[in-house]
């Protein structure tokens, strides 16, 4: 592709690129193509050794995209019918394509600054990005990867472009679309083939009743069953905190207290009360940062996160010591709170690691 090429996705989504097309909407794809050139990246210049400092690799957890090929009633991310006003985002209402060349080039550059580092992809559906097999093929030779899917794709696909050493495969089952038979066997494959997987589920208010049986299907697998709250509303309550007692009892008695994920994602979203964090020193934006669509990176996913650079555009700098939290709460209980490193180095992780590039 052309360096020449970048494509935006308008408010009404997207599904495929079109090179072809020149400076308008695509009306059939939903598709703006801006035609400017890339400015050069900077030259590397970063003599911090991140590797000595907890969780000693840089993470990114980066939203490539928001469309997909679901639409589940509770997801929270745009839908295609909404006008950009209801994006509550401010980095959403536009969504870069820059190019598979230009990305590469990026998290090249990314790898020269800070070293290998783990890239956690989601969405939207990450696999329905413009040439993402092509994409994770490449990365996953500089970086290791952890990518978020419903798992429409075939596992088959995955296993001929990646390898489990590189990369760890998480999804989410959508009891709307996916079929949990067809999704459970996707998952042997992949584990089959080495591959760490494990699957997320969203405790929309009508779908509680099925956790425990779903729960019991993934543990006879030995797949880890994540709950996660759901975010929205429903029936005018606004959720996560709007799960009644008794709920709250019944999703409780699907985990056991030494399953870690689960307890602590409940209690952080649901039944804790939320610290303030601000001015207590924080690796993140030194060892972490969350980058979205447009390829605007901040701090942290907080709210209030300081805005550090774009990567697209040549001007993301990780910072190069803990900074003060600028947010109000924290947004997650994995934190890189300075000297608080034994309360959560142990959840940053990778895949086994290969020393493919020097």
């Amino acid at each position: 592709m052309d360096q020449r090429e970048s494509y935006i996705e308008s408010e009404l989504g997207a599904r495929r690129l079109l090179p072809q097309e020149d400076e308008k909407v695509v009306a059939a794809e939903h598709y703006i193509r801006v035609d400017k050139p890339f400015q050069p990246l900077p030259e590397a210049t970063s003599a911090l050794d991140r590797s000595r400092i907890a969780p000693n690799h840089v993470f990114f957890t980066w939203d490539i995209h928001y469309a997909c090929n679901y639409n589940c009633t509770y997801c929270n991310t745009p839908k295609r019918v909404q006008p950009a006003d209801m994006w509550t985002f401010r980095e959403r209402k536009r969504v870069v394509y820059p190019g598979l060349r230009r990305w590469l080039e990026v998290w090249s550059k990314i790898h020269d600054l800070y070293g290998s580092s783990e890239i956690h992809i989601t969405g939207g559906e990450p696999f329905i990005y413009p040439d993402f097999l092509e994409l994770i093929t490449e990365l996953s030779k500089i970086h290791t990867l952890e990518i978020i899917t419903n798992l429409a794709v075939d596992a088959k696909e995955i296993a001929a472009h990646v390898t489990p050493d590189r990369v760890r495969i998480g999804t989410t089952f959508h009891p709307e679309f996916a079929d949990l038979r067809g999704f459970l066997e996707k998952h042997k494959a992949l584990r089959a083939g080495g591959f760490e997987t494990w699957a997320n589920y969203v405790l929309y208010p009508p779908l509680l009743a099925e956790v425990p049986n779903y729960k019991r299907e993934f543990d006879a697998l030995g797949i880890p069953f994540n709950l996660q709250p759901y975010l929205g509303w429903y029936n005018n309550k606004e959720y996560p905190m709007g799960y009644s007692d008794e709920e709250l009892s019944f999703l409780k008695a699907c985990y056991g207290s030494d399953d870690i994920v689960n307890k602590k994602t409940m209690e952080w979203k649901i039944g804790s009360p939320k610290r303030d964090m601000r001015g207590q020193p924080c690796r993140m934006g030194q060892m972490y940062a969350k980058i979205y669509p447009t390829g605007d990176a901040y701090r942290c996913c907080a709210s209030g996160g300081a805005y550090i650079g774009n990567l697209i555009e040549g001007t993301f700098q990780l910072n190069s010591e803990p900074l003060p939290c600028d947010g109000e709460h924290c947004h997650c209980w994995r934190g890189m709170l300075v000297s608080q490193e034994e309360g959560w180095k142990r959840h940053w992780v990778i895949p086994h690691k290969q020393a493919v590039r020097a």
